[in-house]
């Protein structure tokens, strides 16, 4: 049965929910345009608003912890900003700040026996999600219901991370 509409509301006006994004993505309001349509709520409206906000918390989380790993990484500077955004790049470059402490001026040879960057992975708790970086000690992935996550190399061997 559709949830009947109760009452509609114009962007902008103060009798627009503040939250209406966790409101539109559990199916209590609808969002066309410049209006706003508001449904009878179901018995478990806030207990799934409430899951929403977690999922987003999450995410924010982990958005965070991926911008602290890059500034606190010792890792080619170029390859995991680019990681980040989904893009491969075999480090070192040779031009970041970690590259020219270390003293790393050549290319690495990439590694053809495990999953590439940009691949599609399924994580046993986790979901779906895209594979974004790798070395020889860990994996970067970004889940699509939880954000970004760091795993060490045994995630592979042990079957918690497939490629799909």
């Amino acid at each position: 049965m559709p949830p009947a509409i109760t009452r509609g509301a114009r962007r902008g006006t103060s009798s627009q929910p503040l939250n209406a994004a966790e409101l539109s993505e559990i199916g209590v309001v609808t969002v066309d345009a410049d209006l706003v349509s508001c449904h009878v709520l179901p018995p478990d409206a806030t207990a799934q608003m409430q899951a929403s906000g977690r999922r987003r918390q999450a995410v924010i989380a982990s958005r965070i912890q991926a911008a602290r790993s890059y500034a606190e990484t010792a890792r080619c500077g170029r390859s995991e900003l680019l990681a980040y955004f989904g893009d491969h790049y075999d480090p070192p470059c040779g031009r970041c700040d970690n590259d020219a402490a270390t003293g790393t001026t050549g290319r690495a040879a990439s590694h053809t026996d495990r999953p590439g960057p940009g691949r599609r992975v399924h994580h046993r708790l986790w979901g779906d999600g895209t594979l974004l970086d790798q070395d020889d000690y860990e994996l970067i992935i970004v889940c699509d219901a939880i954000g970004y996550r760091t795993l060490t190399r045994a995630a592979l061997a042990n079957g918690l991370l497939t490629e799909l």
